[in-house]
């Protein structure tokens, strides 16, 4: 068996963190042809292949790469007043150009540091886009899953975040408009208490 194809097998069977600790004990690709394995035989691992590796949907994110100033405005409900801020994050593709990863930074009047970081990618398997969301202001990880419009130059996403004033779950969309290489903006909608839906975020990106 090949480095490759135990590494796909010990992701499938235990998991990324344990995958990745153990492929280091994998057996040389001239001891898998000694033995008579081939993994362009093996369908399981010839299907798991088709999964592994990045395609156009993965590209799509290369427009996101870069450092970005940010211009942000939010509220917490449509009859309550804007609170504005600034801040700035940087987006890279890491591990083999399967996911962008976003770090976002900012300080406030009070000295209060904020640091978020998001991962986003394209799940072959399942033909979405999905994204998580990490911060240093809570303990959760935040999840959505979506899609792109490359006519628009737009992803879109539908997640879920506790409403921690009623300790029960809503739900959002947000999306992200490319104008162009140099510009974006990012938006997010919340449904309030009569479920009528309204803008509950904007962020304006400018490269830096």
């Amino acid at each position: 068996m090949t480095r490759g194809t135990l590494r796909l097998a010990l992701v499938a069977i235990c998991g990324v963190a344990l995958g990745a600790g153990l492929v280091a004990y994998a057996d040389d690709d001239d001891d898998d042809k000694r033995n008579g394995y081939d993994a362009a035989d093996d369908p399981k691992m010839a299907a798991m292949m088709r999964y592994s590796t990045p395609g156009p949907e993965h590209g799509a994110m290369h427009q996101l790469v870069g450092k970005w100033e940010q211009q942000v405005k939010w509220r917490t409900a449509p009859d309550r007043p804007w609170v504005t801020s600034t801040s700035e994050c940087e987006s890279e593709m890491v591990l083999g150009g399967r996911f962008l990863r976003t770090i976002t930074e900012s300080e406030g009047d009070d000295g209060v540091e904020f640091r978020g970081i998001a991962y986003m990618g394209y799940d072959l398997y399942r033909k979405k886009y999905v994204v998580t969301w990490v911060d240093n202001m809570t303990t959760m990880i935040n999840f959505s899953d979506g899609s792109y419009d490359p006519t628009a130059r737009m992803f879109m996403f539908i997640g879920s975040t506790p409403n921690f004033e009623t300790g029960r779950t809503k739900h959002y969309r947000s999306q992200i408009t490319i104008h162009h290489k140099d510009a974006m903006t990012e938006q997010f909608y919340e449904t309030d208490d009569l479920g009528h839906e309204f803008l509950s975020l904007e962020i304006h990106h400018k490269r830096d």
